[in-house]
């Protein structure tokens, strides 16, 4: 998560993916990720109560860009 501190912010990070839910069916979302940006609005210097609400604020639709490890991709499947 986030803290209230802009200078000590953190990017927002995937703890968990709903099982059944709509990231886990499409499969792409892993714990771990990255949350950069929701529709294009950068998180990254947002509190953790602004990420939320723009997270809150989207339809049945985003767009949503992620960041990954690369040395930690699979390492749940071993």
């Amino acid at each position: 998560g986030a803290h209230d501190d802009r200078n000590k912010s953190r990017p927002v990070v995937i703890t968990c993916v709903r099982p059944g839910g709509p990231a886990d069916r499409e499969g792409t979302i892993k714990p771990g990720d990255r949350l950069l940006s929701v529709d294009g609005i950068r998180l990254l210097g947002t509190t953790h109560a602004e990420a939320m609400s723009i997270l809150k604020q989207c339809g049945q639709e985003a767009t949503l860009l992620i960041e990954y490890d690369v040395s930690v991709m699979g390492m749940s499947e071993t």
